[in-house]
């Protein structure tokens, strides 16, 4: 294909890279701000397996790979070749595309490069082009969005069982105080004592229901930014042509193959948090209610010298009241580890959904290491080289 270019719209593509590494980026600062636990809340097993910092590392890789390693670089090679462009004349640049050799057709390339198939043989860029011809179709970055508090989904709720539990009463009244006190703004959200308390050694369901948020919506991110750069591509060849448009295409092209395969893992990622979620919060619930048996009992030792024989009626309809909450909390075990097993026999991932729904997170869905491929394009002194 024939050389030209028109300098001044060409940086509208330039622009493009820079808002993709802008979108990698604040990628990066939403997943470190969101995606994390604390030693005091990512529970015991999980802390020990250390799985889910190796999750967070992986997305950041991969971000920064995008960013730093082809945005970046990608961006600053579109400038140097645009300056060479500028500060030459037009049979000087012609001369240099020249030199560089055609791209062959790259078939996994959804960008492929123009004029390869002799659709665009002959044409020449628009010089009533502007940059604005690389705006964005959408904008990735609105994806970030702050997830919900999901402490809501599972709110306290005080049962018939635990009229007899003055552990519960005390849990109920707390509950009942943080949450007023929320209302006027004096306290973030209310506060289940008991769920805080069995926190650590169980881990937050809710931070796993958030990471899993974040994850889907890093994903909705990248791809919303292989729309942008595969409508840039496939926009080159208005505004610059020859061997480098050519080389610049099919390098874009081959960057959302690779921004692509990362979307799948991570929404299925996002799914396994989810199980883990569902598995923490059924461990942390059977937990808090074995605790609260203990605390129970532990309260009426201690009343029994204040109160001598006088609680003794009631004795019967609490031990009776306890073998209901212990048959409840009995009948919860299985169900979570019949609910485990079903997930284990699932077709998606036996291994992986088995261990989710013991509330132990794996990686069966690692986010793909991204090679970026900048392209090799002219700049100033190989002008002068000529």
């Amino acid at each position: 294909m024939e050389f030209s270019v028109n300098s001044t719209a060409l940086t509208g593509l330039v622009e493009m890279l820079d808002r993709r590494w802008q979108d990698y980026e604040s990628g990066r600062s939403y997943l470190k701000g969101n995606a994390h636990f604390s030693v005091f809340n990512v529970g015991v097993l999980n802390a020990i397996h250390g799985t889910h910092q190796r999750i967070v590392d992986e997305i950041d890789a991969f971000l920064a790979a995008a960013a730093e390693g082809f945005a970046g670089p990608c961006s600053t090679a579109v400038v140097e070749a645009n300056s060479l462009y500028v500060h030459s004349d037009r049979a000087a640049a012609a001369r240099t595309d020249a030199a560089m050799p055609a791209p062959s057709v790259d078939q996994q390339c959804p960008t492929a490069p123009f004029g390869a198939s002799g659709s665009t043989a002959g044409a020449r860029a628009d010089s009533t082009l502007g940059p604005q011809v690389f705006a964005d179709p959408v904008c990735p970055s609105a994806r970030y969005r702050q997830p919900p508090d999901h402490r809501a989904d599972h709110p306290y709720r005080f049962s018939f069982f635990d009229t007899f539990s003055p552990t519960s009463w005390g849990r109920e009244a707390i509950w009942k105080v943080t949450g007023l006190a929320a209302k006027f703004g004096v306290l973030d959200r209310p506060y289940d004592v008991l769920a805080e308390a069995v926190e650590p050694l169980c881990g937050d369901w809710a931070g796993f229901l958030t990471c899993a948020d974040v994850y889907d919506n890093i994903a909705g991110a990248i791809d919303d930014t292989v729309r942008c750069v595969t409508t840039g591509g496939h926009t080159i060849d208005r505004v610059w042509t020859g061997n480098a448009a050519e080389t610049c295409a099919q390098s874009l092209g081959r960057f959302t193959v690779e921004l692509n395969a990362a979307i799948g893992p991570l929404h299925q990622t996002a799914t396994t948090y989810r199980q883990v979620a569902e598995g923490v919060y059924l461990q942390a619930e059977a937990v808090a209610s074995i605790l609260t048996l203990v605390l129970d009992n532990m309260i009426e030792k201690a009343l029994e010298p204040v109160t001598g024989g006088a609680i003794e009626p009631f004795e019967v309809v609490t031990e009776v009241s306890d073998l209901v909450r212990v048959a409840e909390k009995i009948r919860e075990v299985v169900r979570l580890v019949s609910k485990a097993r079903e997930m284990a026999t699932a077709t998606m991932d036996s291994a992986d959904s088995g261990l989710s729904g013991f509330g132990l997170l794996t990686n069966r869905h690692p986010v793909p290491a991204l090679v970026p491929s900048v392209p090799t394009l002219p700049f100033r002194s190989s002008a002068r080289a000529e």
